[in-house]
């Protein structure tokens, strides 16, 4: 039974992670509904905030091509609310929402993963 309280914090962490994921994606649903393949038809543009179309044409491929990972200077706020609400989300989706968990790796994978994998994986760790 301490097991699972000890589980808690990891899934206190991951139930943020997933509403915090949500409200991105609902909130942004135009960007993430757009199929690639689709761009011209559904013109996705159409659906942007005019003053991010207006500071993206402003950017040179190298530099639209770095936004995700860099701070926008000279840009909207909203767009960097934007990628600053997609970096937390992208940050937090890796292994550290269950380093707050103080469970040894072991147990962790056991409770994550169906039993009969979770000797395979330990072995690989």
């Amino acid at each position: 039974m301490s097991s699972l309280s000890q589980l808690r914090p990891a899934i206190e962490s991951v139930s943020r992670l997933l509403q915090d994921a949500i409200n991105l994606i609902s909130q942004y649903s135009w960007i993430y509904d757009t199929k690639m393949t689709e761009v011209f038809i559904t013109q996705p543009w159409k659906h942007m905030d005019s003053t991010w179309l207006d500071f993206l044409q402003t950017l040179s491929m190298k530099e639209i091509h770095d936004l995700p990972t860099t701070i926008i200077e000279n840009g909207p706020d909203t767009l960097q609310v934007f990628f600053n609400q997609a970096r937390l989300c992208d940050k937090r989706s890796d292994k550290e929402v269950f380093d707050e968990c103080s469970l040894p790796e072991p147990i962790k994978v056991r409770y994550i993963v169906n039993s009969s994998y979770s000797h395979n994986i330990g072995m690989v760790l």
